[in-house]
């Protein structure tokens, strides 16, 4: 999670939308990659962008792995697993 400053412009972009501008161009294409990522995540704040952000492409075949996630998650992993499934 972090903060991408656009140095010509007065304001200041955060997380999840800098994980959105970067994803939203791709689209359903996308979530393969999200998915495998959400398998196997290197650490929990990916995991929890990949939650996000297949959440946000109404991927219904991500549904049982943010569902999984959403009962035996823990952290920002199951917060964001949760709000997920709650949409």
């Amino acid at each position: 999670r972090g903060e991408y400053n656009l140095a010509q412009h007065a304001m200041t972009i955060g997380w999840p939308a800098t994980h959105r501008m970067l994803w939203a161009p791709l689209g359903l294409a996308a979530t393969p990659t999200l998915s495998k990522l959400l398998a196997a995540p290197p650490d929990p704040t990916t995991a929890a962008s990949c939650a996000h952000l297949l959440a946000s492409f109404c991927d219904a075949a991500a549904l049982p792995q943010l569902r999984t996630l959403a009962r035996e998650g823990h952290g920002p992993v199951r917060f964001e697993a949760l709000r997920s499934v709650g949409r």
